[in-house]
């Protein structure tokens, strides 16, 4: 039986990737926002849910979190924020792209499948719909009703 949801995970060059761009978000936001400690706060927590969603090598949430350090308080390292996004669309793209290879070979798996059944006598192949019944009334029209 297969899974009705995409089983793809990380690389270990995203995720390689997404470990230095925690750490390096880590780092800036350390050295920027020292001053403030509520956007000192803010930023170690993105960095540490980036970090954590990496770990756990589901696309997704990775995606989320890197976008969420994109628009972390970066002050005068805003354009910093770039590099998390480009980070995110190519682990979407690689995602779905590995997604699609594997939807394509579940739908080729279950059609030899089905084939297979077909061939064996049985499955849908051997199938007939019900026979109409003979109860059945349609509704009359609205038209002849009125006059």
């Amino acid at each position: 039986m297969s899974l009705p949801f995409s089983t793809v995970e990380l690389t270990r060059t995203q995720q390689l990737v997404g470990y230095i761009g925690a750490g390096l978000a880590t780092g800036l936001f350390g050295a920027t926002a020292w001053r403030h400690p509520w956007y000192l706060a803010i930023g170690l927590v993105l960095s540490a849910a980036l970090a954590v969603t990496v770990h756990l090598r589901k696309p997704t949430p990775v995606v989320l979190a890197a976008v969420g350090v994109s628009f972390g308080p970066w002050s005068a390292f805003a354009l910093g924020g770039a590099v998390y996004i480009g980070y995110g669309a190519w682990v979407m793209m690689t995602t779905s792209r590995a997604a699609r290879e594997e939807r394509m070979a579940r739908r080729a798996a279950e059609r030899r499948t089905k084939e297979a059944e077909a061939r064996a006598g049985r499955g849908e192949a051997g199938r007939h719909p019900p026979a109409a019944s003979k109860r059945y009334t349609p509704p009359a029209s609205k038209r002849r009703a009125r006059r």
